[in-house]
């Protein structure tokens, strides 16, 4: 995860992730179907980025 965590800071400019996203992307670098549900500004972008890695 710790790649992940330097791409994180290097294309969004962050140090960690919110919660969930850190267990949504674990999911999505496993291969497995998500679906995410959050409010306006709880951090979508990040988990949809992630799904293509």
């Amino acid at each position: 995860m710790d790649g992940v965590l330097a791409a994180l800071r290097q294309h969004w400019g962050y140090g960690e992730f919110r919660s969930p996203q850190g267990e949504i992307v674990a999911n999505l670098l496993q291969h497995r179907d998500s679906l995410v549900v959050m409010a306006t500004g709880g951090g979508k972008s990040i988990c949809f980025s992630c799904r293509r890695c």
